[in-house]
């Protein structure tokens, strides 16, 4: 088993997706799971719409322009002549945004399930792009357990293990797609695993399954010191090779910093986790 983890830079338009398809496709050998962050932005948007609607303002506009993002996402994908199915239903999401504008007050179980609407976006997409090579939608409440509360919830790795092994021995496939950042509590309810959860969820299916690797794929051509596009003196760091109870991990700094990614790595054991960039995809 190989885990993959794209970032919502690398799935922010069809031409984004296509490239990541393009991609798994080359790489295709053994199982696969991608675990995806929302299409880039889409985040931001969504924290933005709950946060208007808690305080009873007009969200209108805001929510064409998010319908419209998704509607445009879904209509270039099956204009290659494919089919979106699992498409998350925006009608749901609208009526618990209607409902925190009522009552002007937004709980954080609400807020977990609307801040984490654009990562089943992403997965609908790429399900579909992948469709022909045995892509199969792998539902993060089912398989990542978490304690905590709704909001920066943390995993629960032993009740993980345990769930992701029933799941995909109960749903053989050669590629699972998977959205990051939920999981869900002990009542079955959808958590989120706060911001960069994405790598986090990575990170916990990568020590759960006993992956091979795990690849945090970004578009950038490396890991910065600092984010490039707003640091100009931003510098290129290689790699830092951690030794504890385990083999050499290959670690980028990203992932280094995340203090939630690291308690997970610590249950990889012998997997690899190494950064990589979409970049890569124009000499292919």
């Amino acid at each position: 088993m190989r885990v993959l983890k794209f970032g919502g830079s690398s799935l922010a338009d069809f031409a984004c997706l296509k490239q990541v398809a393009q991609l798994v496709k080359v790489q295709l050998k053994d199982e696969m799971l991608l675990v995806l962050s929302a299409p880039g932005g889409m985040t931001d948007s969504l924290v933005a719409l709950a946060s208007a609607a808690e305080q009873g303002f007009d969200f209108s506009e805001q929510w064409q322009a998010l319908v419209s993002r998704c509607e445009g996402l879904k209509a270039d994908v099956e204009k290659s002549g494919v089919v979106v199915t699992s498409w998350p239903n925006l009608g749901e999401l609208k009526n618990k945004l209607d409902g925190v504008s009522l009552i002007q007050c937004c709980p954080d179980q609400v807020r977990a399930f609307v801040i984490s609407f654009g990562e089943r976006v992403s997965v609908s997409l790429m399900q579909a792009l992948l469709n022909s090579h045995d892509a199969r939608y792998l539902e993060a409440t089912s398989c990542i357990a978490s304690t905590g509360g709704y909001i920066d919830a943390e995993a629960d790795l032993v009740t993980s293990k345990a769930r992701f092994q029933a799941v995909l021995k109960e749903n053989p496939a050669t590629i699972y797609i998977m959205p990051g950042f939920t999981a869900s509590n002990d009542k079955g309810e959808l958590t989120t695993l706060g911001r960069n959860g994405s790598d986090y969820s990575a990170a916990i299916a990568a020590a759960c399954l006993g992956a091979e690797i795990c690849q945090i794929w970004t578009d950038v051509d490396g890991v910065y010191s600092a984010d490039p596009r707003y640091i100009k003196k931003a510098t290129k760091v290689d790699f830092y090779l951690i030794k504890k109870r385990w083999s050499y991990l290959t670690l980028a700094l990203k992932c280094f910093i995340l203090k939630q990614f690291y308690r997970a790595l610590k249950r990889a054991y012998r997997a690899k986790l190494k950064t990589r960039t979409t970049l890569m995809l124009k000499a292919l």
